[in-house]
């Protein structure tokens, strides 16, 4: 099923007419959009979002924001860091269609999206352009295919959903209120840029991908070698263990074996009662061969 079934007059410009940050965070399709997701699996998924959001601040991990504005636009650039490598950074733009509003809110502003996190790629990017919510200028930044041929295994309903780089960021600019035109933190940091100069300061999918790709080899080859090193130790432990082993073994049957000098044998009581009789016997011949000599 698709938006058009649920809806014959659906457009996906009606869209993109409706979707500010608060109203996405509400219901990506905007507030009047029909989604194919229920409400109560919208919440749940935002839910974990925002669990995962603040694991990666406790972890420490640190956020950084740019601010860029033309004549009726105003750009935000949140560099998402990775909760996975340290140092590693996703490239996160919305921009804020100020033309038709003195409001300084941004969040309530028109807006529209880009990351070059491979999740927002290879499942949203379609998608979003489908409905008008992709940067225009920033599909240079995309890999082609992600452009032209539908998410079929990702996202084969073409759904606007929540996109975690995505969510971090808004979470960000939320929790730290740096969505206010008027603030300190913008009016001392906004650069006046065109499109082309933005999107200078920003990777593409292609090669952020690259980027992932090389640290998790390098992780996977940490992991490797420190498997091997555990086992060698292993290894050791188990032939030491094994050695001592033997040597408490050969201790023990040295220890079995009496090396001390023979005692002498004890003369039992009827051996020495034979041996009285037969000296008694032995005196009583001398004495009467000793008699019988004298009497002659």
């Amino acid at each position: 099923m698709n938006h058009a079934e649920l809806d014959p007059d659906f457009h996906p410009d009606d869209v993109k007419k409706h979707v500010s940050i608060d109203t996405f965070l509400n219901n990506p399709m905007g507030d009047k959009g029909q989604s194919l997701i229920s409400k109560r699996a919208m919440d749940a998924t935002l839910n974990v979002l925002k669990a995962q959001y603040n694991e990666l601040v406790r972890s420490g991990k640190k956020f950084k924001v740019l601010y860029y504005k033309n004549k009726k636009d105003i750009y935000v650039k949140v560099k998402v860091p990775s909760s996975s490598f340290d140092g590693f950074y996703y490239d996160i733009l919305f921009k804020f269609d100020s033309s038709n509003t003195i409001n300084s809110k941004l969040n309530l502003m028109p807006v529209t999206f880009f990351s070059n996190a491979a999740s927002f790629v290879y499942t949203f990017a379609y998608t979003f352009k489908f409905f008008g919510l992709l940067i225009p200028e920033s599909t240079k930044l995309l890999n082609p295919r992600s452009l032209k041929e539908v998410p079929v295994v990702r996202n084969p309903d073409v759904t606007v959903f929540y996109e975690k780089t995505i969510i971090m960021a808004i979470m960000h600019l939320k929790t730290s209120n740096l969505l206010d035109s008027n603030s300190a933190m913008y009016q001392s940091s906004v650069t006046n840029a065109l499109p082309p100069k933005i999107m200078a300061t920003i990777a593409n999918s292609d090669s952020k991908q690259d980027e992932y790709n090389k640290l998790n080899a390098e992780k996977v080859a940490r992991n490797k070698a420190e498997r091997e090193r555990k086992k060698k130790e292993k290894n050791k432990m188990r032939d030491t263990n094994k050695i001592k082993k033997d040597e408490a073994a050969f201790d023990k049957t040295i220890n079995r074996v009496d090396t001390s000098a023979p005692k002498r044998r004890r003369r039992g009581p009827n051996k020495a009662k034979s041996d009285t009789k037969t000296s008694n016997k032995i005196d009583s011949k001398v004495d009467m061969k000793v008699d019988n000599k004298v009497k002659k």
